[in-house]
């Protein structure tokens, strides 16, 4: 029997073992070592893998975000940053969310399979089901939206990454070239606005409550509400404004609002709103799909931002996405006011927090 033909067989059977023969044996090749570094690290390195014969001249791009605790306008901006990846290596792309995800129902919804297609048309004219049964094809990863810098939370890369004129204006051409709501979707939305808005000058206010309080690492510190209020009374003043619109995760927010400023205050009545400050996202309801409808009203929210004619916000998913909406049509806010208190340096990150969630 040769001995070495059943090493080698017995290490071909022992994928663990045969790697780190490999790694020890490498050990001295500078380019063994640093391609091992860089998988899942370098945002360049990109491996297809080969699913089936579909598709066999065209390179797929499979964004599929497995992250169960991702609330909607983090997925979205991830979807985003997939994109603009795809775009810039000429990659076709394909949006698939996870069973995982907070919003998935476990069945279809306005034709859509994943929770992504509840939402949005197909990004492509490459279906999910066949891009799982193509030739060449790419996997999302993390490190993939830090192609042009680190991103840890959005809103951290903003503001301290020295890019938020490019980024802000690379995702509007993304979103204005892929992103297309589904028709029931779209009629959800529009149905509301004219009631809301209707002819007046109106500023939007984004107000994140609930979880937000944690102080999760690398996200925005908190922004009080005297200075939501502070902010939103100076534009009333200086700009005249006529109209206010509250987007907010908690009904304490909306008492407050309609304390100190009245009847100028609007906002969506129906939406499913955290009273005891446990966040939106992670809720459990006995209403009619009720993950469903949670991304849906959380989308009408941030159209509707971005439908105002200006806007005060901190940093969160949801203004950010606003602003990139609203960026995309060409015509940008009359009055801007992100108010910053800074990031956590410490602490605990959603993802820890939603998984101990899940134990309990």
């Amino acid at each position: 029997m040769n001995f070495r033909k059943t090493v080698l067989g017995y290490l071909k059977e022992h994928e663990k073992l045969n790697y780190a023969v490999n790694c020890v044996r490498y050990f001295k090749n500078d380019r063994f070592r640093q391609a091992v570094l860089e998988i899942n690290h370098d945002p360049t390195t990109i491996k297809y893998e080969n699913f089936g014969d579909k598709n066999k001249d065209e390179l797929i791009y499979l964004i599929y975000p497995e992250n169960f605790a991702l609330g909607f306008f983090a997925l979205f901006t991830v979807v985003l940053d997939g994109l603009y990846f795809a775009d810039r290596f000429h990659m076709k792309p394909v949006v698939e969310y996870s069973d995982e995800c907070l919003y998935y129902e476990g069945h279809a919804i306005n034709g859509g399979e994943n929770a992504f297609e509840y939402y949005f048309e197909p990004v492509s004219d490459i279906s999910v089901k066949d891009a799982r049964r193509s030739r060449q094809v790419a996997m999302y990863r993390q490190c993939h939206r830090n192609v042009d810098g680190e991103i840890t939370v959005l809103g951290n890369y903003l503001e301290n990454g020295g890019r938020m004129t490019e980024y802000m204006r690379d995702r509007a051409a993304i979103y204005n070239k892929y992103i297309r709501l589904k028709p029931e979707v779209r009629e959800y939305i529009d149905s509301n606005l004219d009631d809301i808005l209707g002819d007046k000058k109106c500023i939007g206010v984004h107000v994140r409550g609930t979880d937000f309080n944690n102080e999760y690492r690398d996200h925005a510190k908190v922004v009080t509400l005297g200075q939501y209020m502070k902010a939103v009374a100076d534009a009333v003043k200086e700009h005249g404004f006529e109209r206010i619109f509250l987007a907010t995760d908690e009904q304490a927010t909306v008492d407050r609002f309609r304390s100190r400023f009245g009847d100028m205050v609007v906002c969506y009545d129906d939406i499913f709103r955290s009273t005891d400050g446990e966040p939106v996202h992670f809720s459990e309801s006995s209403r009619d799909e009720h993950r469903y409808k949670m991304g849906l009203e959380v989308m009408r929210d941030m159209y509707t931002l971005a439908k105002c004619d200006g806007l005060v916000c901190g940093y969160s998913n949801v203004s950010i996405a606003s602003r990139i909406v609203r960026l995309s049509t060409g015509k940008p806010y009359v009055y801007e006011n992100v108010i910053s208190n800074g990031f956590n340096e410490s602490g605990t990150t959603t993802y820890k927090d939603r998984k101990k969630r899940k134990k309990h």
